[in-house]
C-alpha cells in the first residue's frame, strides 16, 4: 500500500500547485477626479513567495516631468475625503514626453491583505502628498472574495475544509479556487479508490 501513499502525496503536490496558480492579478481602473483629466490603470500581482504584492501603476493625461505621489488608503469610495488611514506609500509616477508615466512598487503585504474591498489607489497632484495633498485620480481596489472587508477589524479566519487522503486542511477561497479544489478532490478520490479497488482484488486472489 506504500505506492497509494505515494499517490496521495503527488496528488497533494498537484493540488497545491493549482491553488497557487489560481491566485490571478487584481486590475484596477484609475479614474480621473474632479476635472482632471489624468487617468489610468494598475495591476497587482503576487510576489516573492506570496508574502509580498507587485504594484504597477500606468497612468496617461501627464505633463511633462510632472511627478505625482501614489498610495494605498483604507477606503471604498474614491470621493475626496472618503478613505481613511495610509496602507502602502507607492513610488511616485513621472510624466514623459508622451505624456504617461509608469512606476512599479513592491509592497510588503500578501495579495490577499491589499486586495480586501477596502482599500483605494490614490494619485495625488504633488511629488509627495505633503507638497500637494489634492487627489486628482483614484480607483478602489477589488477584493479577492469579491466581497468587501472592513478595515477596522481583522479579517475572518479562512474556512477550512476536512482532511483528504494526506492533503491537510485546505482554505476554501473564491469561486474559482474552490472549483479547482472540486476538481482535483474528484480526480484524486477516483484515482485513490481505484487503486484500493485494485488492491482489494489482488489479496482477495
Amino acid at each position: 500500500m506504500k505506492w497509494l501513499t505515494a499517490l496521495a502525496t503527488a496528488l497533494a503536490c498537484l493540488l497545491f500547485l493549482s491553488l497557487a496558480h489560481a491566485q490571478e492579478d487584481v486590475d484596477v481602473v484609475i479614474s480621473p477626479l474632479g476635472d482632471g483629466t489624468i487617468g489610468g490603470s494598475a495591476t497587482f500581482s503576487p510576489a516573492g513567495d506570496g508574502s509580498q504584492t507587485d504594484v504597477a501603476v500606468r497612468l496617461g493625461g501627464l505633463e511633462l516631468g510632472d511627478a505625482h505621489a501614489s498610495l494605498i488608503y483604507e477606503g471604498t469610495d474614491c470621493a475626496a475625503g472618503a478613505y481613511g488611514a495610509i496602507v502602502e506609500i507607492l513610488n511616485p509616477i513621472l510624466g514623459n514626453p508622451s505624456g504617461t508615466g509608469e512606476s512599479t512598487t513592491r509592497v510588503a503585504l500578501p495579495l490577499q491583505e491589499v486586495a480586501i474591498g477596502a482599500t483605494v489607489l490614490v494619485i495625488h497632484a504633488g511629488a509627495i502628498p505633503q507638497d500637494d495633498p489634492t487627489p486628482i485620480a483614484c480607483g478602489v481596489i477589488p477584493s479577492l472574495s469579491g466581497q468587501p472587508q472592513p478595515t477596522s477589524t481583522p479579517a475572518p479566519e479562512p474556512t477550512m475544509a476536512a482532511p483528504v487522503a494526506g492533503v491537510g486542511f485546505l482554505p476554501v477561497g473564491d469561486n474559482g479556487t474552490r472549483d479547482t479544489v472540486i476538481a482535483i478532490f474528484l480526480a484524486e478520490f477516483g484515482i485513490v479508490a481505484l487503486g484500493a479497488g485494485l488492491a482489494l482484488r489482488r489479496s482477495s486472489r
